[in-house]
């Protein structure tokens, strides 16, 4: 069965770099067989992260979704007050405030795992932002899993696992 992974972190990205260099590995002791290329083409591997590595990692840099030092190249704060004040409630409903002034992110070099409230702000500035967003790389994803597997009568369920730390 095809699949997507998505490491989200640090943790979630060395994670998925194993599972990667498993499968490498299996497709190996199989000789390079063309089966064994074909069943591993059914796989892609993706990362969103705050940290530079993920190239590090065995990942393609067109698989990394990262916001290197991301506070002024994405204009955090602006966005912060944009989606407070603008009308936004279901950010408002997560983000805090501090005395009715929404509270400012600060720098994003790293650590949007160990602190949930700046880890969503990236992940949700990574979903909407600049460049090229997650959701046309899971899309891009699927339309090369199909192209490996070759039309299907119907719909073809594609799991997408999304690993992270706890």
């Amino acid at each position: 069965m095809p699949g997507i992974f998505i490491g989200i972190g640090g943790i979630g990205g060395s994670i998925v770099a194993q599972v990667r260099q498993a499968l490498a590995l299996r497709v190996a002791f199989a000789h390079d067989s063309p089966s064994a290329q074909e069943a591993a083409g059914q796989f892609r591997f993706l990362l969103i992260d705050t940290w530079k590595d993920g190239v590090g990692l065995g990942f393609d840099a067109a698989d990394c979704f990262d916001l290197p030092e991301g506070k002024d190249k994405f204009d955090v704060d602006a966005k912060i007050d944009s989606w407070h004040h603008g009308g936004d409630a279901t950010f408002r409903n997560w983000w805090p405030e501090r005395k009715g002034a929404p509270l400012r992110a600060g720098a994003f070099a790293s650590g949007a795992g160990q602190l949930r409230i700046k880890g969503k702000l990236a992940y949700r500035i990574a979903l909407t932002g600049q460049g090229r967003p997650v959701v046309d790389a899971v899309r891009d994803a699927l339309h090369a899993i199909d192209a490996v597997l070759g039309p299907a009568p119907g719909l073809r369920t594609v799991p997408v696992y999304l690993v992270c730390s706890l």
